[in-house]
């Protein structure tokens, strides 16, 4: 249906004449315009100065007044004049200037013209190989009390099937191309009746049965596409049910249906008695007048328009999904609805009256600042639904006339929303001056990524449809029923529609995406931000708060006072383990006495135990894994100073030094340097002093010990000099007397092996992701729980690699660990947690304790979904990130950084490869002095080949991530605080993956490359080239399929050949299908080896 188009601007209206004044002739035009007008809005009192929209027109009426008046005067006027003065005088006028139109009308086909199918059927004949659903499906249903006569319906049907081409035809591929057929009804062709009226259950059984009548799969091949049920409840009671593909009917067809269904049916089921307009065309005439007309300089138009209209824009909107959809998977449905009240839709209408704009406009302009918001991009592309129909010959058809228009909002520049609405108005008004050019031509002419799982150019549409018309067959009375909730075609699909004063909004969301919570706040949010912008449109948009922040649960991190303390460990006993051996724990509690009494002879501390504040004066440890660092450590907490390591790659934490203090610390001491000032401690005898009065022996309890029951008998690993890992694990271990292994990340992967602790018979591991990746393929049997410091690069990969080497190990993972070792934010990685479908990295979780705050412009507490800043304390953060509805966090990106494009989608991309243990994704300068992507992986093996890798990125990810060189290591190299090495790097060869052509080898893989070649008119195909690299695209992937089937002699859906990126894995899929075929081809023989047996041997 269309959308609700611009209503008229009415101060700029023509004023009518007062009653009194002398009548003034009317032309000729205004009298014809006059009559459309009367006939449209089916009312007499029509007059020359009286505003269409003021009686009732809306913007189906609009649609096709514009239809009458090019049918009756031979000229077009623009969508745009019509409701800019939507009043007989000020058309009339139009029209009398108007030149002939220039889009010839639509006429009869000539005999021998293609059958082919419209732009917008070949759009979803191709959507629908790809992902078959009930989603193409348009399904209503009616209960009917009275008496009804069913052999007369059933005329009534098979009269509209045999008026109407659409409903008969059927979409078989012949030679290599779609066709439209269309067939004869069939003489036993019926509608579908059952009698449920003695059925005690007959209400559930009625309900089971339209519902799988709405679901069940049209075979597009296969006609008609439209099934009609009609189920007896009693005998005064009936259920009419009707089904038919999307690609034969739209909404506009429904209404058309309806009026046709109630005219024949009044007239006994007979078409001449019911009097219908002859139809001049039939569909295929449009389908072929369209594919005529569109070509040349009219299609360039069209296209070069919104190839500038789209220019720049974001390639997806970047909106919170928790869960990813397995391939194949088809998405389910939600759906969530509610409605603007009565006073808050006159607002509504005011400020569209004020702004020349209509309630559509103003909820596209509402609806694009949330998905702003919840997005945190400033360019939103979103899908709106329009009919075709302008000419008035296809009016009365009933077809797919539906063009979907990717209309662009910039929220950029904070503007008001009266000035936001202004820019949708005209963002709207170019779409449809421009709203012939087909979607499916748009995607092949304007850079997109065609994945299966994700629609190019858009995954949002806003419709605004009308209010459905109930036309009761003749002696009953009709009610309209609730239809199930569809799977949706799109990520979101928000209808709005008029109804009784009110505005109702209908939100249909991918519920193997989204969640049901977060799509209520976001609906929510945007009727929230409407009531807003309607009674104060001159506030800017950072001045709108959408709703609540909904904090939810926080994790419990309990400080030093909510802690158990643990019991007084042995002196004796081992309390650190390094390289060189270990550290007793008198002897660790001697150093970190020292060093705390040394500390608090030079500066002056507070008895505060530490802090949480990032602006406090630390010390800067260099950090080494060994035993005297940790003592050094432990010394700063002990004398209650925050501490920063320093591994030496100039990328430590931040905070200021304290007074220039500085901690160094190896095998023969620790020495603090002060300024000029240098203080050694010499460590001497484990157990020759006692610890100071003045210092308590260890750090107070911790929650970690706490939350995951340590005790003397664990060994906690610490993987890599994170200052958060450190400490954290350090204060753990110090709290529960458990052993401290200090694990160098840069010799996890066996490699100098003497010189690093066992990780075998670790039981708690604290551990940053990069050096966590390292560990992917050993055994740790006894390893019950990892604490991973997550910084937004812990990945759900991660999380499977950890539980194949740990399988009873649980993981939690924790976000900016403060000075007193207590996290922002705490994740419990759920046990049911699957890669397959999880989110691409792990969320931050929730809050710890006050201490972590989203807050967006202004200082605000952002609402659930919206994307604003992370802050931890006080201090500006540099990292953004939004809330879920239960109070979990996720981190989004860096705060300068494009959502929708982060580098870490490229890294998820390599992760999913097989054999790729670890990734790396860097921007090196290039040749031409910008910059270029490059990937480096460790792999498992070595048959990882780079150039097959290639079109496999290009079938998951937008151009702007796709790496330009992919370099194999052995490892990633990283640095001993656990971090990626970017120093120890190589440069890429220029010609590494230059050049990815490997020749066919096997008999399979020559036929497919010779097709290619063919189809696509290239010189030299290789195996690991891609179809749609290469020039494919939807239309000619069907040759191909037909191709394959003719010269393999397998059967292929259309989204095999989308879901093989390589003539490789395509060769792999059809070898797959035919050991199926052939497994199928044995078992037929077999049986009919037995039935001729038994034949003989009765």
């Amino acid at each position: 249906m269309p959308p609700h188009l611009p209503s008229p601007p009415h101060p700029a209206s023509p004023p009518r004449p007062p009653t009194d004044a002398p009548t003034v002739r009317r032309s000729a035009i205004e009298d014809g315009i006059t009559a459309i007008f009367r006939d449209v809005l089916g009312r007499d009192d029509v007059d020359a100065h009286d505003d269409f929209f003021d009686l009732g027109g809306s913007s189906l009426m609009a649609v096709r007044a514009l239809g009458r008046i090019h049918e009756r005067y031979g000229v077009r006027v623009r969508a745009m004049d019509f409701f800019e003065s939507p009043v007989v005088a000020t058309l009339a006028a139009h029209v009398s200037q108007a030149a002939p139109a220039e889009r010839p009308a639509v006429t009869r086909r000539p005999a021998d013209a293609a059958p082919v199918l419209s732009y917008d059927q070949q759009r979803l004949w191709l959507e629908d190989q790809l992902l078959p659903s009930a989603a193409y499906h348009v399904h209503g249903r009616q209960r009917l009390v009275g008496e009804l006569d069913v052999a007369t319906l059933d005329a009534s049907l098979r009269a509209i099937m045999q008026r109407h081409e659409a409903l008969r035809s059927r979409f078989p591929v012949s030679d290599g191309a779609t066709v439209q057929v269309v067939d004869e009804l069939a003489p036993d062709w019926h509608l579908r009746f059952e009698d449920l009226s003695e059925r005690p259950d007959r209400d559930d059984a009625a309900r089971a049965l339209m519902d799988d009548d709405a679901s069940t799969p049209f075979p597009l091949e296969h006609g008609p596409l439209v099934r009609c049920l009609v189920i007896r409840t009693s005998p005064t009671e009936h259920l009419l049910s009707i089904t038919a593909h999307h690609i034969v009917c739209d909404d506009w067809s429904v209404d058309v249906f309806v009026r046709e269904l109630s005219a024949l049916y009044a007239a006994g089921g007979d078409p001449q008695r019911a009097d219908l307009p002859e139809l001049e065309v039939q569909y295929r005439d449009f389908a072929v007048w369209q594919r005529r007309w569109l070509t040349g300089e009219s299609l360039t138009q069209q296209v070069d328009y919104w190839r500038e209209h789209l220019a720049g824009a974001p390639p997806a909107l970047a909106l919170p999904s928790r869960r990813r959809r397995r391939p194949g998977e088809l998405p389910a449905g939600g759906r969530v609805r509610t409605t603007l009240s009565e006073a808050d839709t006159r607002a509504l209408d005011a400020l569209c009256r004020q702004a020349d704009a209509t309630s559509f406009m103003v909820v596209l302009a509402g609806f694009a600042t949330v998905l702003g918001r919840w997005s945190g991009q400033e360019d939103v592309v979103i899908g709106v639904p329009i009919t075709g129909r302008s000419d008035a010959r296809v009016q009365r058809l009933i077809g797919f006339f539906v063009n979907t228009l990717p209309v662009r909002v910039r929220l950029g520049g904070d503007p008001t929303f009266a000035e936001l609405l202004a820019r949708a108005r005209s963002a709207a008004l170019g779409g449809y001056a421009h709203a012939e050019a087909p979607l499916d031509l748009l995607v092949g002419e304007i850079p997109a990524t065609r994945v299966p799982s994700r629609t190019p150019l858009f995954q949002v549409i806003l419709n605004g449809v009308e209010t459905p018309e109930v036309r009761p067959l003749a002696g009953t009375s009709g009610e309209l029923l609730d239809t199930p909730t569809r799977p949706s075609k799109f990520e979101l699909n928000l209808s709005t529609r008029a109804w009784g004063g009110a505005l109702q909004f209908d939100l249909e969301f991918d519920a193997s995406r989204y969640e049901q919570e977060m799509i209520e706040q976001l609906l929510d949010q945007t009727l929230a931000l409407l009531r807003t912008a309607a009674n104060d449109p001159d506030r800017r948009l950072s001045g709108y708060v959408l709703g609540s922040a909904g904090t939810g649960a926080s994790a419990t991190v309990p400080g030093d006072a909510g802690q158990r303390r643990m019991p007084p460990a042995d002196p004796s006993g081992v309390a650190v383990v390094d390289g060189d051996g270990a550290w007793s724990r008198g002897r660790v509690d001697t150093a970190a006495d020292r060093v705390a009494r040394a500390l608090r002879r030079h500066l002056p501390i507070d008895d505060h135990g530490g802090g949480t504040d990032r602006d406090e004066p630390r010390v800067v440890l260099a950090w080494r894994p060994v035993a005297v660092c940790a003592a050094a450590v432990l010394g700063c907490l002990l004398a209650g100073i925050a501490v920063t390591l320093d591994d030496g790659d100039g990328d430590g934490d931040d905070g200021p030094a304290a007074a220039g203090l500085e901690v160094c610390a190896d095998a023969s001491g620790i020495v603090l340097r002060v300024g000029d000032d240098v203080v050694e401690i010499d460590l001497g005898e484990a157990t020759a002093d006692a610890p100071g009065a003045d210092v308590p022996t260890t750090p107070p309890g911790d929650w970690a010990a706490q939350r995951y029951g340590l005790d003397a008998h664990d060994r906690v690993g610490v993987l890599g000099g994170s200052t958060g890992s450190v400490i954290c694990a350090l204060r753990a271990a110090s709290a529960a007397g458990a052993t401290v292994v200090l694990l160098d990340p840069a010799h996890t992967d066996g490699q100098e092996a003497s010189a690093t602790p066992d990780v075998a018979d670790l039981t708690v591991l604290f551990s940053t992701p990069p050096p966590l990746r390292a560990l992917a393929e050993d055994s740790l049997p006894t390893l019950r729980h990892v604490v991973v410091e997550n910084d937004g690069t812990f990945l759900s990969r991660d999380v499977a690699a950890l539980r194949r080497s740990a399988p009873s190990a649980g993981c939690t993972g924790v976000y900016r660990i403060g000075p007193d070792g207590r996290p922002a934010a705490v994740h419990e990685v759920p046990r049911e947690w699957s890669v397959e479908t999880a989110p691409l990295r792990v969320p931050l979780g929730h809050a710890a304790h006050d201490g972590l705050r989203l807050v967006r412009r202004g200082e605000q507490d952002a609402a659930v979904g919206e994307v604003a800043e992370l802050r931890v304390g006080e201090r500006p953060g540099d990292e953004i990130g939004r809330r879920w509805v239960d109070g979990t966090v996720e981190l989004v990106g860096a705060i300068d950084a494009d959502p929708g494009a982060a580098t870490l989608q490229t890294v998820g991309a390599l992760r999913e490869l097989p054999d790729v243990v670890d990734a790396l994704v860097v921007e090196l300068p290039d040749d031409e002095g910008g910059t270029e992507l490059v990937a480096y992986v460790a792999t498992a093996g070595a048959d990882f080949d780079p150039a097959a890798a290639q079109p496999q990125l290009a079938a998951r990810l937008v151009d702007a991530l796709l790496p330009t060189q992919l370099v194999v290591l052995e490892r990633l190299p990283l640095t001993p605080a656990g971090r990626y090495d970017l120093a120890a790097l190589p440069r890429p060869e220029p010609s590494a993956t230059a050049d990815r052509y490997a020749p066919p080898r096997t008999p399979l893989e020559e036929q497919l490359v010779e097709i290619l070649a063919g189809l696509l008119g290239v010189d030299r195909v290789g195996i690991h080239d891609s179809f749609f690299e290469l020039g494919g695209f939807s239309l000619l992937a069907t040759q191909l399929n037909i191709r394959i089937r003719e010269t393999v002699h397998v059967d292929l859906a259309l989204r095999d050949i989308f879901a093989s990126a390589t003539v490789e894995m395509l060769a792999q899929r059809i070898a797959v299908r035919q050991a199926q075929q052939a497994r199928a081809d044995d078992v037929e023989a077999l049986l009919s080896v037995l039935e001729s047996q038994a034949a003989h041997h009765p």
